[in-house]
């Protein structure tokens, strides 16, 4: 899984080889702020309405489960 780009201003893509079955996004003290079940291998998401700072993208696809750091400007 590749999430870029990484650190942006809110927008990021996130990339990979097999189907994203969900994604997560929790700020710093852990509250989910985003939230989407995908369904596919890329996926846009704009957090540019979100405060800058380091969150945390988690994502689901098949039995793995990978967490990210990802810093918005």
């Amino acid at each position: 899984v590749s999430v870029y780009p990484n650190p942006s201003h809110g927008i990021f893509t996130i990339n990979s080889e097999e189907e994203i079955g969900s994604l997560k996004i929790y700020n710093v003290v852990g509250e989910l702020v985003y939230g989407s079940e995908v369904k596919s291998d890329k996926q846009e998401i704009d957090l540019s309405g979100h405060a800058k700072g380091i969150y945390f993208i988690q994502v689901k696809y098949g039995d793995t489960l990978r967490t990210q750091k990802i810093v918005i400007q």
